[in-house]
């Protein structure tokens, strides 16, 4: 069968229609393939779609759309020094002195790894730690100052990764136990060396 002139426009259009609907499925399934079955059952494409696009130019949280619960706003580790730098101008922050981490999405605490280098060497004597929590009730970024003697007193207590050669650290969010250690076998607390914190809302 021969196919007329305006049939295959259509069959070219119905081709591509499918081809940028795959597209947008691989899309989603980067952000949250679990709840791929939710998004198929309960949205239309074009809602969908429009919601995507939304996201990507504000940069916002989205809260649960869909099923889809988006990730958290991101600091970046330059945003981070730049902002506590011109706010601690009494400390020396800068990226050679300095770890930095967001509030993890899955789980209430800070991930840092720690490279050996940074607590063997020479030249550190404090080491910053920058800790972002971008959560809608908490948007602070703290400053923590550690001596590295107190560092090197304690790598015992530390978790150590071998892969990474760096001390890991799980700091807890949590008030009760803010800025303590919940993966080392020692569980440390760092809640001491915390030198300020400040509101981070509106400079993202």
């Amino acid at each position: 069968m021969t196919l007329s002139e305006p049939a295959i426009v259509r069959l070219r259009d119905t081709k591509s229609k499918v081809a940028r609907s795959t597209r947008s499925i691989a899309i989603v399934a980067e952000f949250r393939p679990s709840n791929m079955t939710a998004i198929l059952n309960g949205c239309c494409w074009s809602s969908l779609i429009g919601l995507l696009i939304r996201r990507w130019r504000s940069g916002k949280r989205v809260e649960k759309t869909c099923g889809i619960d988006w990730r958290l706003p991101v600091v970046t580790r330059e945003d981070a020094i730049y902002h506590a730098s011109h706010h601690c101008k009494s400390s020396t922050i800068q990226g050679d002195n300095t770890r930095f981490s967001n509030i993890n999405a899955r789980k209430d605490v800070w991930w840092i790894d720690i490279p050996a280098e940074m607590i063997t060497g020479p030249t550190l004597n404090l080491l910053n730690l920058l800790l972002c929590d971008t959560r809608p009730s908490r948007p602070h970024l703290h400053h923590l100052q550690i001596p590295i003697s107190y560092l090197r007193r304690n790598l015992e207590n530390f978790r150590i990764r071998d892969d990474k050669n760096a001390i890991h650290l799980e700091l807890s969010s949590v008030a009760e136990n803010l800025f303590q250690d919940v993966i080392g076998p020692g569980r440390v607390k760092l809640g001491q060396f915390r030198h300020c914190g400040f509101d981070v809302s509106g400079q993202t």
